[in-house]
């Protein structure tokens, strides 16, 4: 009857064994500020260098803009909205002074009529997944209310004389238009990995 009970017992420890799955705990980085979109592409770009320079988060690559030159960015189903303060940022390149009065900020719902907005140039927000971009001095803030607007989908940065070096843009996304920040686990991020068996 021992001998029974003992077997059963090993049994059922090598079937525990043979489908355990182990937790492991996966640390994150928590992204700081306010829930931000960078736009991804441009719909006009004089400058003759690569779009690609001032696409996405800033990271520290460039367009040396020179005067009359300009980007048109489209924020398409993303586009920046006037809010209660600031709506976004301009990043110039991190390494080079502020040079933002070098150039004209300029928004449009139909990207037909343009508004410039340089008055309502203001410090940076703080958003979200711009961290590369570590000097605040270097990026300034906009708000599109001083255009009459209350969205506006693309965003024209033209050069007034040089240098200005353009980064990036980003835009605050208003938290229920940023839900799928839910799933990214915004405290932690606890992953389930399942151990391969060898077959015999």
């Amino acid at each position: 009857m021992k001998r029974s009970k003992l077997f059963m017992m090993l049994f059922a420890l090598a079937v525990f064994g043979a489908f355990f799955i182990p937790l492991q705990v996966y640390a994150v980085t928590v992204p700081t500020g306010l829930p931000a979109y960078y736009p991804t592409v441009l719909v006009g770009n004089t400058t003759g260098a690569s779009d690609s320079l001032v696409l996405g988060i800033p990271d520290d690559s460039y367009i040396n803009m020179k005067k009359d030159e300009f980007v048109i960015y489209d924020f398409g189903s993303n586009p920046i909205l006037n809010r209660a303060g600031q709506d976004f940022n301009v990043y110039q390149w991190d390494l080079d002074g502020d040079n933002s009065g070098n150039a004209n900020i300029l928004v449009s719902s139909d990207g037909t009529t343009y508004f410039n907005i340089n008055g309502s140039k203001d410090s940076k927000i703080d958003l979200q997944w711009d961290e590369a971009h570590e000097n605040a001095d270097h990026a300034k803030s906009y708000d599109i209310s001083i255009a009459g607007l209350s969205s506006a989908r693309y965003l024209k940065i033209v050069g007034v004389q040089n240098p200005f070096n353009l980064d990036a843009v980003g835009a605050v996304v208003p938290i229920p238009g940023a839900a799928w920040l839910m799933g990214t686990g915004v405290v932690a991020l606890v992953g389930m990995k399942r151990r391969k068996s060898n077959k015999s």
